[in-house]
């Protein structure tokens, strides 16, 4: 075995040794990141109108990349973010908020059916996009920060009804991001309730 060659195999072996010391140590950190899962949620109740005569198809909401993701994004500056690598969302977000105003609607009872299925030829078809989610982190606050447009359009001859657009950051009094998820909930219903009170005036007059 000539020099060159055992130089070469120890060089070997102790790369090869350092190579798994360092996965086991990052193995070891991994294992001790204590991960925490959350849920925009809210419940809903049934408004004192007249029912609407239309089937209302809710079509799976869009969301910006940035956020199609499980991992809650925690932001700095318009031009700074990082994902979490220890709290996450319970269920990806355009699904959780897009069930979460399904419900909402089918919940007032505005209409005379919501459905997310293909069976029945709908009247009207309700979607969205999830513009911005995110954790807003200042020096000395925290932010809950959400914007969405929402659209509901005819079926048949793709005619926009009613286009409704929010943009809101909500202080949270305390930092723990169980709170964030509380003040996204809380805004979400509140907008959501503005945009199918503007639906519900535009296609009663219709």
């Amino acid at each position: 075995m000539n020099t060159k060659f055992k130089n070469n195999l120890q060089k070997n072996i102790i790369y090869s040794v350092f190579l798994i010391v360092l996965l086991s140590f990052t193995s070891c950190l991994n294992s001790k990141i204590n991960k925490k899962y959350y849920e925009i949620y809210y419940s809903d109740v049934k408004v004192e109108k007249d029912v609407l005569p239309y089937i209302v198809r809710v079509k799976r909401f869009g969301i910006d990349k940035i956020y199609d993701r499980y991992n809650v994004v925690n932001r700095s500056s318009a031009h700074e973010l990082v994902y979490s690598k220890s709290k996450f969302w319970a269920v990806k977000p355009e699904r959780m908020i897009t069930d979460l105003v399904t419900n909402q609607i089918k919940t007032q009872g505005i209409f005379k059916e919501v459905t997310t299925k293909y069976e029945k030829l709908p009247d009207y078809i309700l979607t969205g996009q999830i513009i911005v989610l995110d954790n807003l982190k200042s020096e000395k606050d925290v932010f809950a920060r959400m914007s969405m447009e929402l659209i509901i359009y005819d079926f048949k001859t793709n005619k926009i009804v009613n286009s409704y657009k929010f943009e809101r950051r909500q202080a949270v009094p305390n930092k723990s991001m169980v709170y964030v998820s509380v003040e996204m909930s809380n805004i979400l219903k509140e907008e959501v309730d503005k945009f199918l009170k503007e639906t519900y005036e535009k296609l009663s007059n219709k």
